[in-house]
Parts: C-alpha cells; structure tokens; sequence
C-alpha cells in the first residue's frame, strides 16, 4: 500500500509540473522541467517557456532602443541555487527608427537549479516569479507566479515529453569559438567586426549580424553591413566612430548559415583605437566589378540612344579616311580616350560628392531620409525616360552625328566626350550599379570601374574602325532596341518600390505617402515637359510648378524633439487642477521600453509642428511614465479601459471624459483632436495658423 501510494504522489507531482500554464495578455508561461526528479547534489534544467500570440514579442537581455528584458525572481527550498537565465540568439525588431531586440512565437529560456548536498523530505517545491513585457501595437507588461513540485530521487531522469523544447532551446544558444579570430576596430569611418575562420576552414557566410550584451555600446538602429575580405569578414557596425569610453564589446554575432553547428558564437573583444587598417577587399571581388562594369558598358551600345549615332560616326570616318587604315585606327583610339575621359570625369564627380557627403555623415547613403528620396526619384525619372514617357538626349544624339571639330583628332577625341553624354539616359541600370560602387570603395577601385564601363562602351567602335568589313554585319537599327530599352525600365521601377519601403522604415507611413505623391508630380512634370513642347511658356511655368511640389513634397520633415521642460510629470493632482482652471491637458501615458511610445515621440509629439500647435492652444502636457510600474499610473490606465501603453488622453474645457487618441499617432490626428478648442487659445489670429495644417 506504501509503495502504492508514493508512485501516485510521485504522478501527482509530474502532473503538478506540467500543468501550470498562466494565461496572461497576448501570452502565456510556464516553468518546464528537463528531469522528472532532484537529485541531491545534483543539478537540474528549468525552463521558462513563453507562448505568444502572432505579432506580439518579448525581449531580450539587452532590450535595445526600448523594451524591458524578461527577469526571474525564484523562491526555492533551502540550500537550493537559481542560475543565471541562458538566453537563445535573439532577432532584430525593427519600428520606425527604433531598434530592439527579442523573440516572437515562442521562446525557452534555460536555467540551471543546483541542489544542496542533503534536501529535506521527499518533493521540493519551486517557486518563481517571472515578469515579461509583451509588445506590438502597445507594450503590456506581464507577470505570473509559477512553480513545480518535483520529487527527490536518486536519478536525474530526462522527461521525454519536454526533451524536444530544451534540445531546440539549446540548439538557438550561442558559444564561444576561440577558434575564430575576431577583432573590434575603431576607425575613422565607423567600428567594425573583423572575422577570421580558423585556420584550413572554407566558410561560406551569407549574412552576419551583432547583438550587443550592452545598451549603448553601439548605435541600435544602424544597419549593419557585411562584407568578404581577403582571409575572413567584415561587419560594419555603426557608421562614426564611438566614444573613447567603449573600450571593450561583448555580445553575440550570429551568422547564415553558422559556424557549423553553432547558430551563433560569443564575441568578446577589447576595442582597438586608431589601428585599424582599411577594408580590405580581395582581387576577385574587384575582377568580377570590372568584369560587370565591362559588360554594362558593352549593352550600352545596344541603346537607341548610342547605336544609331556608332554607324553615323563610323560611316563618317570611312568617308574621310579614303582607305588609309592607319587614319581609322587612330580615331578609334581617341575616340576611346575621349570615352574613358568622359567616364572618368563622372566618376571623379561622384567621389567628390562622396568627400563632401562624408562630412555630412552620408558613409552609408541609404542612413540618410535625403538620400534615399533623391535617389527614388532619380530611377523614377530614368525609368519613364527609358519607358517612353519623355525624351531627353534626342538632340545630343543629332549633334554627335553631324559634329566635326576641326583636325581629325581632335574631332575623334571629342566624338568619344559626345558619345558618353549621348549615353547618359541611357545608363541608368548601370550607372546606378557604379553609383553604388563609387559610393562605398576607395577612389582607385571605383575610377578604374567607370574606366571599364568606357572601355565596353568604345570597344565595338574602335573595333570597327581597326576591322571596317565589320560594318556590314551591324544589326539594323529597328523596334527590337525600343523593346529592350523598355524592358530595362522595370528593374529601375523595382528599385524605386525598395526605397520607398526604405523611406518608410525611416519616417513612417507619412513618409513614405508624401514621397508617392512627389513621384506622381514628377512624372506629370516629365508628362508636361513631353506633351508641351510647342506651349513655351505654358511649358515651362507647368513644369517649373510641379517640380517645385515635387521638392516640397519629397523633402523628409526634420524630427527635432521638444525640451523635456514642457513635459511636466503626471499626477491626478495636476490633471484635476488644470482642468478645474479650464486648461486643456494632454497626457501621454508612456514607457522607455514601449517602442510604440518612442516612434510616437519621435514621428509625431516632438516635432516643430506638434509642439508649436500644442504651445499655441495652451494645452498643458503631461508625462506618465510607466518605466517602473507605478501603481498610481496603473490604476489611471484601469480608469481608462486601458492596461498598456501608449494611451493619450486630452482633457478639453467642458468635457467630462478625456477624449482617447490611437495608439499609432499622426500629426494629422493630434491636430484633429485640438480643433474643438476656442479659437481664442490660437493666439492673436483670427483663423488657424499655417503650422497647423494637417499633412
């Protein structure tokens, strides 16, 4: 009957275990065990699994830009011991321009339980408090008093029903490798990984990405770039260098597909000052950009724009030459210097704007709101050229055909110069790729690619003039080049969608919609300029017009936030006495680990507009800050129907309730919400200022 008894209270404490999931707000917990009984002296895993509800995600250790990372507060029996939590390789979450880091679906986090020497009776109860922040829309924080009762044995057995959960968990955690060198680099253009494979590895990476154990060791929302270099590989993890004070980094740098079979490997590494050396890049990479670039210049002369003036230019020489080969083969020389001149002419004006952009921060072009407009709109106007829309370079095109400068090779010198600029609207896929390359490699790497581009470019015409029998086997110009012109558009209209998407992630929706509305100004501006050739002055006042929208319309608004001065704290005393005086109050319920609430702030609260709109109405502003769980503030969002933030509640003169703003804020909903006020708060004008007009 004894031996009856204690195997039903040994079932009853497993099921004990396995029974105890606590549902909370979009996710529930549970505390796992990995060995069905303690052992004395012995240790045990346990796990605390978090289930979330699609969208929904909760933190890592080091939270990032916002977030509260998950914590455990344990209640064990004596001489029991709770280990550190093991946390898994965690994900980036990207909102807005705010950067954090934690894990959605579901995640189990490891700890390890020693037992004393000697336990008491026959069970021990563990018990743990575990607090988490749950976010999507809003952040929601969680807790849940969990526990289990596990008997005390003799033998560790493994629990075949949760074996599968802690292997996946361990198989997400990441390790230290001292057989990978890796160095932390501090150099003028920023602070980078360097990686080394052990020696008589071939690693093949597609990706790397580092998470910091820190805040503030690196800037978050920077976006890393991966590069090959001759032994290993380079991550650029901010774009300026940090602070003298950084002299070590620690963290976890995971890679696609691994190192082996290790997801993710350990980095620390102490922050070497002014001795980095610059990138390095190997031949190959350099070879195939030259290879890419030669063969881009080739496909221009497939161009309406290029191959008609080639047989003109050639048909000309052949007449003036009279048969004298030395005659032809000099002007295909110099007609491709005159080519690579030009190229490199280009080129060198790209580098400068590249020196001048470095000063103001441009290191990784696409960081910049600016940037990335402009350049949507470039490949948006390219596009439509090479699509029909408008037509630009037609009488370059007559000019280069009939141009004869005086003496044989000045003229062929200056048939190349022409020859390049009658291409222009036409290189846009390929100049686009050398953009980029001049962009981000040293100035002789990125000359000697707009060299190649020339050099496809000149190759057939010089071939012609040394091999003139040649000419006869040219292709006739006909619909087949408008084809293939028009074909190429579409890579650049896939190239505009991705910036925009870009443009979003930086400044948000109203972002990203202010800058569709400035491509369809610019497109019915190009429309314009096609449709009214013959209109002079209509012409030109309807395209001035639109591109002046279309600026307006496309440049990013500057964020600048407000002082913190006028954000007073938030108390029920100081809601009751400014709307007791007739104030109107604006409450911003918030959180430092809310990343809802600091894309608001910065998108929408601390702008200019905002801030002048608020001055102006005399709304006074209030700051719940729900950081630390303040019960006063808890019960305030109870009030309100609400248990997370961001909530926004404004208290206008004569109401009774607050009225509740969304979650997700515009300028135009926070502008809405003032309109009721007396006009007479506006200040001394009549109507509503200029600055309130909603986007």
């Amino acid at each position: 009957m004894r031996t009856l008894l204690a195997i039903l209270a040994v079932w009853l404490c497993a099921t004990a275990a396995l029974a105890q999931p606590v549902q909370q707000a979009h996710s529930r917990a549970e505390l796992l065990s990995e060995q069905r009984q303690v052992v004395a002296g012995g240790s045990i895993t346990l796990g605390l699994r978090l289930e979330l509800e699609p969208g929904w995600h909760v933190y890592w250790k080091n939270p990032g830009d916002s977030g509260m990372a998950t914590a455990m507060a344990w209640t064990l029996p004596a001489g029991f011991h709770a280990g550190p939590i093991q946390w898994p390789v965690p994900h980036r979450i990207d909102v807005g321009p705010i950067t954090s880091y934690g894990y959605s679906n579901e995640v189990v986090l490891l700890i390890s339980l020693q037992a004393p020497a000697s336990v008491a009776g026959t069970s021990a109860l563990i018990k743990a408090q575990a607090d988490w922040l749950v976010c999507k829309d809003i952040c929601i924080p969680a807790s849940a008093n969990l526990s289990l009762t596990l008997p005390v044995g003799t033998q560790s057995d493994p629990d075949s029903a949760v074996a599968s959960r802690f292997d996946a968990a361990r198989a997400q955690h990441p390790r230290a490798l001292p057989s990978w060198g890796t160095r932390v680099l501090r150099h003028a253009q920023g602070i980078d990984i360097v990686l080394t494979p052990p020696p008589g590895v071939l690693a093949s990476l597609r990706e790397l990405a580092f998470v910091p154990d820190r805040e503030g060791d690196i800037e978050d929302s920077f976006q890393q770039s991966f590069q090959r270099t001759a032994d290993g590989y380079r991550l650029r993890l901010r774009g300026d260098p940090a602070s003298a004070a950084l002299q070590r980094l620690s963290g976890v740098l995971s890679a696609d597909p691994g190192f082996g079979d290790t997801v993710a490997m350990l980095v620390d590494a102490p922050v070497e000052t002014g001795a980095a050396p610059p990138p390095e890049r190997p031949d190959m990479g350099l070879a195939i950009a030259l290879v890419l670039a030669f063969g881009g210049g080739l496909i221009l002369n497939l161009m309406p724009c290029v191959f008609p003036v080639l047989a003109i230019k050639v048909l000309g020489v052949l007449e003036r030459a009279h048969g004298r080969r030395a005659v032809l083969r000099t002007h295909g020389l110099l007609f491709t210097v005159g080519v690579v001149i030009s190229f490199l002419a280009i080129a060198g004006a790209m580098l400068w704007l590249r020196g001048q952009g470095a000063q103001l921060g441009w290191g990784f072009q696409l960081q910049s709101p600016w940037v990335v407009s402009g350049l949507a709109l470039l490949f948006l106007a390219l596009g439509l050229n090479m699509s029909g829309v408008f037509e630009m370079g037609l009488g370059a095109q007559a000019l280069a055909g009939r141009l004869q400068v005086r003496g044989e090779r000045l003229d062929a010198l200056a048939s190349g110069l022409l020859a390049t600029l009658v291409a222009t609207p036409c290189t846009a896929p390929f100049m686009g790729a050398a953009l980029g390359f001049a962009l981000t490699r040293p100035s002789p790497e990125a000359l000697m690619v707009f060299a190649a581009i020339g050099l496809g470019m000149a190759l057939p015409y010089a071939l012609l003039c040394f091999f003139p029998a040649g000419l006869r086997r040219l292709p006739r110009p006909g619909r087949w080049m408008e084809t293939l012109r028009q074909f190429l558009a579409f890579p650049l209209y896939a190239t505009v969608v991705w910036l925009v998407w870009v443009l979003g992630q930086q400044t948000g929706i109203d972002g990203a919609a202010r800058l569709l509305l400035a491509m369809v100004l610019l497109a019915c501006a190009l429309w314009c300029w096609q449709r009214l050739r013959h209109a002079g002055p209509v012409r030109a006042t309807a395209v001035v017009g639109l591109l002046a929208l279309t600026l307006w319309c496309a440049w990013p608004r500057t964020q600048t936030s407000s002082t913190e001065q006028a954000w007073a704290p938030w108390s029920v005393a100081a809601v009751q006495e400014a709307v007791q005086a007739g104030q109107p109050v604006f409450v911003d319920f918030t959180a430092a680990w809310c990343v809802s609430c600091q894309v608001n702030k910065r998108l929408v609260l601390h702008t200019d507009t905002v801030t002048r709109a608020f001055d102006e109405a005399g709304v006074r502003r209030l700051r719940a800050d729900w950081t630390d769980r303040d019960p006063d503030i808890a019960r305030a969002l109870a009030a309100l129907g609400r248990n997370g933030v961001p909530v926004y509640a404004l208290y206008l003169p004569g109401t009774a309730e607050p009225l509740l703003l969304p979650e997700i804020l515009t300028t135009g909903i926070v502008l809405d919400a003032l309109d009721p006020l007396p006009r007479t708060r506006l200040g001394a004008q009549a109507s509503l200022p200029a600055t309130w007009s909603k986007p």
